[in-house]
C-alpha cells in the first residue's frame, strides 16, 4: 500500500515540478505605460501640484481620471434637462480637468478619461436619483 501512495504521489508532482522547471519570471516592458488613478488628489488645486511631482519621482507614465458626469453638466441639480447643445464642449463646465488634461499634455502622459456617474438629475429615469436608473434620452 505505501508503494501506491508513492507512485500516486509522484505522479501528481511531476506535472508541477516540470512546469514550475519550464517557467520564466514575467518581466515588463521598459516602454510600458505606468497608470495612476487619483482624481479626487490631481483635481484639487491645493494638492495636485505636489501629487504631480510626486508622480514623475514615481515615474508614471500616464492617468486614469475619473470624470464625474454631475460636475461638468449644465443644469446638474436640476429635473429638466437644460437647452443646449450636447455636442459642443464649450457648453460643459471643464473645471479642474482642463489644467490636469493640458498638464498631463504638456508632460507627455497618456490619459485614459472615464465619464461615469453620479449623473445629471435630468439625465435619470427618476429626476431625483443621481446614482442609478440612467436615462437613454
Amino acid at each position: 500500500m505505501p508503494r501506491i501512495r508513492t507512485l500516486l504521489a509522484t505522479l501528481l508532482i511531476s506535472p508541477l515540478c516540470a512546469g514550475a522547471a519550464g517557467s520564466s519570471p514575467a518581466l515588463a516592458s521598459h516602454n510600458e505605460a505606468v497608470f495612476f488613478e487619483g482624481s479626487t488628489i490631481l483635481l484639487n488645486p491645493k494638492t495636485r501640484e505636489p501629487a504631480i511631482s510626486q508622480l514623475q519621482h514615481l515615474g508614471v507614465s500616464a492617468l486614469r481620471v475619473e470624470l464625474y458626469w454631475v460636475d461638468v453638466a449644465p443644469g446638474a441639480k436640476s429635473a429638466r434637462r437644460p437647452s443646449f447643445d450636447a455636442t459642443n464642449p464649450a457648453n460643459y463646465n471643464w473645471g479642474g480637468y482642463d489644467w490636469l488634461l493640458a498638464r498631463a499634455k504638456q508632460l507627455h502622459w497618456a490619459v485614459l478619461l472615464t465619464v461615469t456617474g453620479p449623473v445629471p438629475k435630468w439625465a435619470t429615469s427618476t429626476h431625483r436619483d443621481l446614482l442609478t436608473h440612467p436615462s437613454a434620452s
